[in-house]
């Protein structure tokens, strides 16, 4: 058990190897928990393969011009929720993507994306699992 806590507290990430982090095997709260960690303190996750299960939005971004893709992640009581935005390997798998609101897996890499001067953490090489 403490090992399995190790790994899902980003330990494994700090492995040359690094452990798949898949959050689509823990319950809501420890998934959102965890994706809370990632985004507050990226560093030790950059280069981690990820596998998320959330809901799927695609925001505008008024800077850019363009649809952010993000998966959504709430807790058991649906009250708090924190996204990742996810860029997609192939462009191909935009046919794939579900309507928003609607139930998306994917599974990528976790690394900062800049954007102006401000950087933050994003799912990149994002594959559809479901």
């Amino acid at each position: 058990m403490v090992i399995a806590l190790l790994l899902l507290c980003g330990c494994a990430s700090k492995s040359p190897d690094k452990e798949v982090l898949d959050l689509s095997l823990l319950n809501d709260t420890m998934a959102y928990s965890q994706l809370i960690n990632i985004i507050k303190d990226p560093e030790g996750y950059l280069g981690t393969p990820v596998i998320v299960k959330g809901i799927y939005t695609a925001p505008f971004n008024g800077f850019t011009h363009e649809y952010n893709r993000t998966v959504t992640i709430q807790d058991n009581t649906q009250c708090c929720a924190q996204g990742i935005e996810f860029l997609l390997k192939k462009e191909s798998d935009l046919e794939k993507l579900p309507e928003e609101g609607e139930t998306l897996k994917i599974e990528g890499v976790l690394e900062l994306f800049e954007e102006g001067k401000h950087s933050y953490c994003i799912i990149s090489d994002a594959q559809i699992i479901e």
